[in-house]
């Protein structure tokens, strides 16, 4: 059977609601050889039903992950990932859709097109689930500040490594090729696929800029979801201080596998830790204050005064 040019991956986990809306969204895409991969993490609210049923409907397009315990993103992604056969690889997340008919043939354009280019990623519609009102990236300034031209692979590289804020740009926004992430996957395999990161997108977006550039199309091609619970938006101060201190120790792991100097993500570090520290203090919990102190303290970079006075406050009350 010849393999399609690109395999789509979508993860979810109890999204019943909003799953339909995402595959359907993928389906509709036009004039482009595609695969859809769903990997349900242990649903329990009937979100696996739906995508059982959607398997049926599309044998030829669509294929589900069997049935296994909770894995966690991580696992859930790259277990996808393994699967895929595309030569590029695009994901939707269970809560979001894709936007228009032809994302897929427009980013594969770029990529058959130019061979120094990695990832074609996009403009995008942020739409807020407290208000029901959406608006572009390429208008928000938290967002718009990395949405331009190409960006060179290694200057991409510190830029997602020391960021403050969103990333440089959302991999559910793009299409990459799957055989420049596969040259670290292959041989560094807890380098992109690594549970104690906590994510899975910070990683793989660091091994694409390792070897090339990445192109921005100037076109929504994704709506994203922002105002419920995630991992980066919990209710959960444990789980939210969890995610943030495994993000930080994933830049600094990557950072010396990949020979970004610490000085680079200085401001990234600091502004991090401290407002880490800051809501371990707040907790009141000697546990959480104890393991930001343990995380911000394998890095070669000093904390500002206003984290070391949080993290002494916090072990005292």
């Amino acid at each position: 059977m010849k393999n399609p040019k690109v395999s789509v991956i979508v993860i979810c986990y109890n999204q019943r609601d909003t799953i339909g809306r995402a595959l359907d969204s993928v389906l509709a895409q036009e004039d482009c050889d595609y695969e859809v991969i769903i990997g349900d993490d242990a649903s329990a609210d009937g979100t696996r039903e739906v995508c059982e049923e959607y398997a049926r409907r599309y044998p030829g397009r669509v294929r589900l992950m069997p049935a296994a315990p909770n894995k966690g993103v991580v696992d859930n992604y790259f277990d996808c990932f393994d699967a895929a056969r595309g030569e590029y690889v695009a994901d939707c997340a269970g809560d979001d859709y894709w936007l228009g008919t032809r994302r897929l043939a427009e980013m594969c354009g770029v990529l058959d097109s130019r061979s120094n280019v990695n990832t074609v990623y996009s403009d995008f519609e942020i739409l807020d689930l407290s208000t029901g009102k959406s608006r572009l990236a390429s208008t928000d300034p938290e967002y718009s500040r990395w949405l331009g031209g190409d960006t060179e692979g290694r200057s991409l590289l510190a830029d997602i490594l020391g960021h403050i804020g969103p990333l440089p740009y959302l991999l559910s926004a793009s299409v990459y090729r799957k055989k420049a992430l596969m040259e670290v996957y292959g041989k560094h395999r807890h380098m992109v696929r690594n549970r104690a990161f906590g994510c899975e997108d910070l990683p793989v977006m660091a091994a694409l800029a390792r070897s090339g550039a990445a192109a921005y199309l100037p076109m929504p091609t994704m709506s994203y979801s922002v105002g419920g619970e995630t991992i980066t938006h919990n209710r959960s101060v444990e789980r939210q201080l969890g995610f943030y201190c495994a993000t930080l120790e994933a830049s600094r792991v990557l950072g010396e596998f990949y020979g970004v100097d610490q000085a680079q993500m200085a401001e990234m570090f600091r502004a991090k830790s401290r407002y880490m520290a800051n809501m371990a203090f707040k907790s009141r919990r000697h546990g959480l204050v104890g393991k930001v102190a343990d995380t911000v303290g394998r890095w070669r970079l000093s904390v500002g005064i206003k984290t070391k006075i949080y993290l002494l406050l916090g072990r005292i009350l």
